[in-house]
């Protein structure tokens, strides 16, 4: 039996998908590629036989889409979309960033302040690559002494990693022209051979990661400190849904939420936003990039992008925030790996919800707060995107949340 244009388009359980391709038998791949593994299966009590195409999430917090192989760049002071071929046959892409507003640094300076590139002064790593620590004289920039003038982060791209060249040029474009209190500062940039680096603020208090999930070498967060922070992140993703902007962040999660020295949170990592439609009634088709288990079911499976997309990654973030565990992770038992399937069911019911508030919090929550923070996240995280509240509602609700004081 074939399954012709007319034939009605079917939804199958896991269970169902185990059974037809015994649980994913090694003997029943039939193809591989950038998408995952391709199964050959059987369906209808054995009547039909079917492909199975299966997307391969490599581990917790991978990146959606396949792994780019890096080329390497050539890039000048502007950008363009103009291709230069070498001497020896390859074609090197020139970008210009002419005009962005941003200091251009020299590849000797950034040596001189992170020590070249030691790693002694890396304080981070990503899809992008290492993040340095560095110290420079104000105004002009001139490396200075550890500890004196002000502080620096620099990132270098990692040309076999899961960013490039494009989404070096995204970041730069965007954060150029974007300016809100909870966006990051981009201070400037290098683009010297085949070396791209961004220069931004540095935050001071690392990620929201490093609080709410690793928190084996941080202190926790208060109740009131993780509203401060959602009630900043939203408000950062709120000025990017603005019609003036209509960027979709597309990659919103723990570790892309930075934090001051005052705890006021900072949206990074631009490097997969797109412009698109905000609404929920319209959408823009994209290759699928992100991080499992904070990108929506529907972009998965379809690539439609739209800001409906990021309230789906918020919900997830808010959901890491007020249970204290990670999105995904493969040492809880089968059923609870997923925490958003997991805990959806439990959300609805009040008496509920004191058992997944994050058990480090003890009783110093206000138990209605935390009811309704339970609710916004089963809005945020609605199967059907036109059932999630835009980010304007999304800013009402925690702002609701906020104002609930009371402690057992």
């Amino acid at each position: 039996m074939s399954l012709s244009s007319e034939h009605p388009c079917r939804h199958f359980s896991l269970a169902e998908i185990q059974l037809a391709t015994k649980n994913f038998d090694q003997e029943m791949i039939i193809g591989k590629g950038g998408f995952g593994k391709v199964y050959k299966g059987f369906i209808d009590d054995g009547g039909t036989t079917v492909a199975i195409k299966r997307l391969d999430y490599v581990k917790d917090g991978s990146s959606l889409g396949k792994k780019k192989k890096q080329h390497r760049w050539f890039l000048s002071s502007k950008f363009s979309d103009k291709v230069i071929p070498s001497e020896r046959g390859a074609s090197f892409q020139e970008v210009e960033v002419e005009d962005c507003g941003l200091k251009k640094f020299s590849l000797d300076r950034l040596k001189v302040v992170t020590r070249n590139f030691s790693d002694d002064m890396v304080v981070g790593e990503g899809a992008f690559g290492k993040v340095f620590i560095g110290w420079v004289e104000p105004e002009t920039y001139v490396p200075s002494k550890v500890g004196s003038g002000i502080v620096i982060a620099i990132k270098k791209l990692n040309l076999n990693g899961y960013q490039g060249t494009e989404e070096w040029e995204t970041e730069m474009k965007l954060l150029s022209r974007l300016s809100h209190p909870n966006l990051v500062k981009l201070l400037g940039y290098c683009s010297e051979d085949k070396d791209l680096l961004l220069i931004y603020e540095f935050m001071e208090k690392g990620d929201l990661d490093g609080y709410i999930l690793k928190r084996g070498y941080r202190l926790s967060l208060p109740w009131s400190m993780r509203v401060k922070i959602m009630i900043g992140t939203a408000q950062g993703i709120a000025y990017l849904h603005t019609k003036e902007n209509q960027i979709v962040f597309r990659d919103l999660k723990t570790s892309n939420i930075l934090l001051d020295r005052d705890f006021n949170a900072k949206i990074c990592d631009f490097g997969y936003a797109r412009y698109g439609p905000i609404n929920g009634d319209t959408h823009l088709s994209t290759q699928v990039m992100g991080t499992y288990g904070y990108a929506a079911p529907e972009y998965i499976a379809t690539g439609s992008l739209n800001g409906k997309n990021d309230i789906y990654s918020f919900g997830v973030v808010l959901l890491e925030t007020l249970t204290g565990l990670r999105v995904f992770d493969k040492t809880r038992p089968k059923n609870e790996q997923n925490l958003v399937e997991w805990m959806r069911p439990m959300l609805p019911n009040k008496k509920m919800i004191k058992n997944i508030v994050d058990p480090i919090l003890g009783l110093d929550y206000p138990p209605r707060a935390a009811n309704k923070c339970a609710q916004l996240i089963l809005k945020c995280t609605q199967p059907d995107p036109r059932d999630r509240p835009s980010i304007e509602q999304v800013l009402q609700s925690l702002e609701g949340i906020n104002g609930v004081k009371t402690v057992i």
